[in-house]
């Protein structure tokens, strides 16, 4: 879904399967690509795959583009001073799982930060996810952005208002970055 300003923005939609999918958008002075992924729980060369393909994804993208990719990643990063410098101070988990450290070693790998761990929020705004019959949240969506265009991200939340059908609460991302219309060609008869 797309708002009319933002889709004169749209240069490309690329579908690439049932779990990653990418948009990029006219820039006033850098193009900005984001990546939706939605990563598998437990079989392990499935999430092998996963990456693979986000990395070939992320390796077709324009060397000067914006980059954002964001999802549900069911990742838990556990708060270890070492992930600092690619996640932030603001994790609620004490201890990383499997996907937790394959998310950070592609975060190093494209020089990404995760930018969904930086911000001070209310606890219940860190996490996005309810686990079913409880009031305990976790961590498990993020947003990773381009550490060259890091400071571009102003702010990274979820947001319990919104009602999505859905277990998982809507993970908003502020960006200071202007679009521009894409030009049209007159079409000839």
């Amino acid at each position: 879904m797309m708002n009319k300003i933002m889709k004169g923005s749209l240069l490309d939609f690329e579908p690439q399967n049932n779990r990653i999918c990418k948009i990029r958008l006219k820039g006033s002075f850098r193009n900005i690509t984001v990546i939706s992924a939605y990563a598998p729980t437990n079989d392990d060369q499935e999430k092998g795959r996963f990456y693979e393909t986000l990395e070939e994804v992320c390796n077709r993208i324009p060397r000067h583009d914006m980059v954002i990719i964001m999802g549900d990643f069911n990742v838990k990063l556990g708060n270890k001073e070492y992930l600092q410098p690619v996640a932030g101070p603001h994790i609620i988990h004490d201890f990383s799982n499997e996907n937790g450290n394959m998310l950070i070693q592609f975060a190093v790998r494209k020089r990404l930060i995760i930018k969904s761990t930086m911000f001070p929020h209310k606890h219940i705004h860190l996490g996005p996810w309810r686990i079913p019959g409880s009031n305990e949240v976790n961590q498990i969506d993020h947003v990773l952005a381009t550490s060259r265009h890091s400071s571009s991200a102003l702010d990274v939340r979820s947001c319990r208002g919104p009602n999505c059908d859905s277990d998982h609460y809507l993970v908003k991302i502020k960006v200071r970055e202007r679009t521009a219309n894409v030009q049209k060609l007159p079409r000839r008869d």
